[in-house]
């Protein structure tokens, strides 16, 4: 008797557990989106209408100016269902039968919480992305559909597109001719014609392997890293002068330009490539580590600054304003630098998130730093020399220019 007591308490304790894993899943994917887009923008924060705030189940169940508006398992005496039934709330859109019908469900039921206290951000409304935004989720792994004309395909990309053209009762376009292949592939990866012993070479190869040859050939060309560098460099906002009234040059600038096209060339892995843009110097002190986070400083710089204590102040903020706009646009595809002085309006950023940010940049500085490379080094003599050496030229036809 003992054992079956211990057996059915124990299924009974499995049973509440698995009801109140069901109620908390119900919550966070019905009743807390619900709550977050028809009534938190009123309630919740230190400026809450009626002294209600909506964004964990003690503050809902404590209530507001006008009393208790959450009353487990009684919905009449629930003043947040008496409002919502009424019309009363939200005043400008009131609740759709089906999400009235939710709501006091979710009363009558017991009125259990999620695992997190809801927040503005939390779930996507009508005026903001929430955390929950399609672009801010993990990538998740997605099969090749299946087409009608598998004969066309060359790799599963392919699929995609021909999935697509077949969805719209298109058909793919005929094959281009070796010689219009050929140029487009040179113009596509390097920027440049391809020459015409390239054209003849490809044209007279009827090998298989030709093409995916031609391809390999254009990727390995310094070229390629040149061409496809000046679209990064855009994102980067990379300029050689600082901008603004003075537009003073950079002499020190281009050593990111020729990191950026060396990474490209080298094929380097995106995480890489985006983490030494931010933080490389962390782990390279040497010179391409701080090539690289020339990534931070590469846009506009005003030299140009009020001597008062207050407009350095000012100044400074807005330099680092600058960069965080540039690492959220370049890397997130977020505006961070909205952030800056309230809560995004759009996107799930707090502003403390966006000092947070700050605060990790904060020993960013712009300037000029010399970068000790040895073939940098070697260089920049061969051209000193040659440069001193065209200035003594002039100088001895000058002087015979005089007599």
């Amino acid at each position: 008797m003992i054992r079956l007591g211990l057996s059915f308490l124990a299924a009974v304790l499995i049973a509440n557990a698995l009801l109140a894993d069901d109620a908390a899943r119900h919550f966070d994917t019905k009743i807390g989106p619900l709550l977050t887009r028809r009534c938190l923008a009123c309630h919740h924060g230190s400026q809450r209408k009626g002294g209600l705030d909506l964004t964990s189940q003690e503050q809902a169940a404590a209530g507001g100016e006008s009393g208790r508006s959450l009353v487990a398992y009684r919905v009449q005496e629930s003043l947040l269902w008496q409002r919502v039934d009424a019309d009363e709330m939200p005043p400008e859109s009131p609740l759709t039968p089906t999400e009235k019908s939710l709501l006091r469900g979710w009363i009558a039921a017991g009125a259990a919480w999620g695992e997190t206290t809801l927040t503005p951000f939390q779930f996507t409304t009508e005026q903001r992305g929430g955390y929950d935004w399609w672009s801010l989720q993990p990538l998740a792994e997605v099969a090749p559909p299946e087409v009608d004309r598998p004969g066309w395909i060359r790799g599963d990309v392919d699929r995609f597109i021909l999935h697509q053209l077949e969805t719209n009762e298109l058909v793919p376009a005929p094959a281009a001719d070796p010689r219009t292949l050929v140029r487009r592939l040179s113009l596509d990866l390097v920027g440049l014609p391809p020459a015409p012993e390239l054209v003849a070479a490809f044209v007279n190869d009827p090998s298989d392997s030709a093409y995916r040859q031609l391809v390999d050939d254009l990727l390995d060309s310094p070229h390629y890293g040149e061409r496809w560098g000046r679209h990064w460099l855009d994102v980067a906002r990379y300029g050689e002068t600082d901008g603004f009234e003075r537009n003073r040059l950079r002499k020190l600038i281009w050593p990111y330009r020729d990191w950026v096209i060396g990474a490209l060339n080298d094929d380097m892995p995106y995480d890489r490539f985006v983490w030494n843009q931010i933080a490389g110097d962390l782990e390279d002190d040497g010179p391409d580590g701080a090539a690289a986070v020339g990534f931070l400083v590469a846009g506009v710089h005003n030299t140009v600054v009020g001597s008062s204590e207050r407009m350095k102040r000012l100044a400074r903020q807005d330099e680092l304003e600058e960069i965080i706009g540039a690492v959220g646009q370049a890397f997130l595809g977020l505006t961070l630098n909205c952030a800056r002085c309230h809560d995004h309006k759009f996107d799930p950023i707090r502003t403390e998130e966006y000092y947070a940010l700050i605060a990790a940049i904060d020993g960013v500085q712009h300037g000029e730093r010399e970068f000790p490379r040895s073939d940098v080094a070697e260089s920049l003599e061969r051209a000193t020399a040659k440069r001193d050496d065209l200035h003594r030229r002039r100088v001895q036809i000058d002087g015979l220019a005089r007599t």
